[in-house]
C-alpha cells in the first residue's frame, strides 16, 4: 500500500506496506475492494480499518470526507 504523507490515511496511522484486512469488518483482498468499501461509507461518519502490520493486526478509525 502506498501512502502519501499528511494524506487522511497517513494521518489516520495507515504506513507504507500495511495491509487492510477489513473495512467497516467486510473483508477486502485487493485494493479495488476496499475503494468499494471506503466509497459505500457515509461520509462524516467513522470508517474502521482492520490493517496487518509487522505480523500483528491493528484497528484504525478515520472519517470520510
Amino acid at each position: 500500500l502506498d501512502v502519501e504523507r499528511n494524506s487522511a490515511a497517513f494521518n489516520a496511522g495507515i504506513r507504507p506496506n500495511d495491509v487492510i484486512v477489513e473495512v467497516n469488518q467486510q473483508e477486502v483482498s485487493n485494493p479495488s475492494q476496499v475503494q468499494r468499501e471506503l466509497q459505500r461509507a457515509t461520509p462524516g461518519q467513522p470508517v474502521f480499518l482492520l490493517i496487518w502490520r509487522d505480523g500483528e493486526t491493528n484497528f484504525i478509525t478515520l472519517r470520510k470526507r
